[in-house]
């Protein structure tokens, strides 16, 4: 495809100016507006050849650098953003849009709250067992109000993780999770949904515990078990 072969080439222009700055001075708030610009041209393009790949695209860039950090730091995001963003255009172009056409790979959906490192270390190990983590960032919703855009990604997935960490405490003193989290837990189970694991923080209450729901606890340090109780899961579904 010509678009695909006109953002590589655009991509590769940015990404020389990106590094000609990165190490001498901050990135131009010009150069950012263009690198957005790609993004959005991608996500475009990549949802017509692929969902999987689409999703992958998507995610980058879905993180925020806080103010805190110095410039060099911001260079160093945009420049590994672009990288990745480029690197997976490339790999589509490479193998043929037939060939990257592939729907065997199992997605899975993330309830979260926060981007915390218990979100980071999932999301690599669904990427280590060959699956693709499917959740909402702070992506442009193409129109669709929240609720409407939350149903669009259910219906991607082959499996749903409802990841409970400690985000916010009730009147009583209890730990919850984020609001979002238990709203898409009841609108699951009120979908007889039966391929889903709710990954519970030591310590965090669910406000509703819904019997037939298979949960697996987890401490902030380590999540191997709750690993182990995933992968369990996903066989037992077929999914692995």
């Amino acid at each position: 495809m010509n678009a695909l072969s006109n953002l590589i080439e655009k991509g590769n222009k940015l990404l020389e100016q990106v590094v000609a700055l990165s190490e001498n001075s901050p990135i131009r708030g010009d150069l950012v507006t263009e690198i957005k610009s790609l993004h959005i041209q991608g996500r475009f393009l990549l949802k017509k050849i692929d969902k999987v790949t689409f999703q992958e695209y998507s995610n980058l860039f879905s993180r925020h650098v806080g103010d805190h950090y110095k410039w060099h730091s911001w260079n160093q995001y945009i420049k590994t953003e672009l990288e990745s963003c480029l690197g997976i255009l490339k790999a589509v172009q490479e193998v043929g849009i037939e060939k990257a056409l592939d729907t065997s790979i199992v997605n899975i959906f993330i309830s979260h709250g926060k981007f915390g490192p218990a979100f980071e270390k999932l999301e690599i190990f669904i990427r280590a067992l060959g699956c693709s983590p499917i959740y909402d960032t702070e992506e442009p919703t193409e129109g669709r109000r929240i609720n409407e855009h939350i149903e669009h990604l259910f219906k991607q997935a082959d499996f749903y993780i409802i990841l409970a960490t400690i985000e916010t405490t009730n009147e009583k003193g209890e730990r919850l999770p984020n609001h979002n989290v238990t709203i898409e837990l009841d609108r699951l189970t009120q979908s007889h949904i039966d391929k889903m694991l709710v990954l519970l923080e030591n310590g965090c209450k669910m406000p509703s515990m819904v019997q037939d729901v298979i949960y697996a606890p987890f401490e902030s340090t380590s999540m191997d078990i709750a690993f182990t109780k995933l992968v369990a899961e996903l066989k037992r579904h077929d999914l692995l």
